[in-house]
């Protein structure tokens, strides 16, 4: 298979062993939790009343700080969605803000300029975390030598330490509908499209009338944008998202 430059397919099945074994939880079973497309519109406009989607906590925690989030030209699209997802479940659990070094995570592709799989990424946040920038002079800079000591150490401190929460991708409507589960929940997802061989953070739904499912998505993305995009389509269902809950499953 060839892969894009910088998202690559993953290589877990949802619902499967390969999947618990990188700990990820599927959705699906935790029916009872899943908002019914029956209640998406009153769901959506509550949780924006109530500003409890991870866009609201984003643009008041570490966006005030990074005023342009730029992988710039790395492709290390899945290590800056990682970083983005994680400094959000932050924001998300009021923790204090601590901006993350995506470049940190390059021992996950012995530290090549290459793309990786998002549910990999996942597991090695879990085992050895992401240094926070005070330990990285130059951002885009992957090399170690380059980094300063201790910030192997540093990086333990910012680990994925619970169950991820996995979404189903066979359906369209079923994927939409366990992703506005989890965002109006704030939980942020870090998702890759397939169309666009790019990894990002899913940080905000709206309700839009005639858009494709009415829906109209918020993603994070690392080209230098200053606030989240939005964009409404089929397209904009990702091929893959996984939900990180804020309060228990990050270490200070």
């Amino acid at each position: 298979m060839i892969y894009p430059a910088g998202y690559w397919p993953r290589r877990s099945e949802y619902g499967k062993p390969s999947a618990y074994k990188l700990g990820l939880s599927p959705l699906g079973d935790y029916p009872q939790k899943v908002i019914p497309r029956s209640d998406w519109k009153d769901a959506i406009e509550e949780s924006h009343r109530l500003k409890t989607q991870p866009i609201y906590h984003e643009e008041g925690s570490w966006r005030k700080e990074e005023k342009n989030y730029n992988q710039n030209g790395l492709p290390y699209c899945w290590a800056w969605g990682a970083a983005s997802t994680m400094m959000n479940a932050r924001a998300c659990s009021g923790k204090s803000t601590v901006l993350l070094a995506p470049v940190t995570l390059g021992w996950l592709v012995d530290w090549r300029d290459q793309g990786f799989f998002l549910d990999e990424t996942l597991a090695g946040v879990r085992q050895r975390g992401i240094a926070s920038r005070e330990f990285v002079p130059d951002q885009h800079n992957n090399n170690p030598s380059s980094f300063r000591d201790g910030w192997e150490e540093d990086a333990l401190k910012h680990r994925f330490t619970g169950d991820i929460y996995d979404t189903d991708s066979s359906n369209k409507e079923v994927m939409a509908g366990h992703i506005i589960t989890l965002l109006c929940a704030g939980i942020p997802l870090y998702v890759a499209y397939m169309w666009w061989g790019h990894a990002l953070q899913k940080s905000g739904v709206r309700w839009k009338e005639g858009a494709y499912l009415n829906l109209e998505w918020a993603d994070t993305n690392s080209h230098n944008e200053t606030e989240p995009i939005w964009n409404t389509g089929e397209k904009w269902v990702p091929y893959e998202a996984y939900g990180v809950p804020s309060t228990l499953y990050v270490e200070d």
